[in-house]
């Protein structure tokens, strides 16, 4: 599987219609700085939103892994 990979804090756009901020962890914990998402997700989501013809909202896209 391939993933996007990214800093925490350094938005970058991944897809068609997405930004690495709207997928990234939002707590304080230092050690979860290296954040990642799968590129097929982001295909998949880019392809809702075509369908849809109108503006996806993202409002968790991170799981933590302890």
């Amino acid at each position: 599987m391939n993933y996007f990979t990214w800093t925490k804090g350094k938005n970058r756009q991944i897809g068609k219609y997405f930004n690495t901020s709207e997928f990234e962890c939002k707590c304080t914990y230092t050690d979860c700085i290296d954040q990642k998402i799968s590129e097929e997700l982001i295909t998949q989501l880019d392809a809702v939103r075509d369908a849809l013809k109108d503006y996806l909202i993202i409002t968790s896209g991170f799981m933590r892994l302890s």
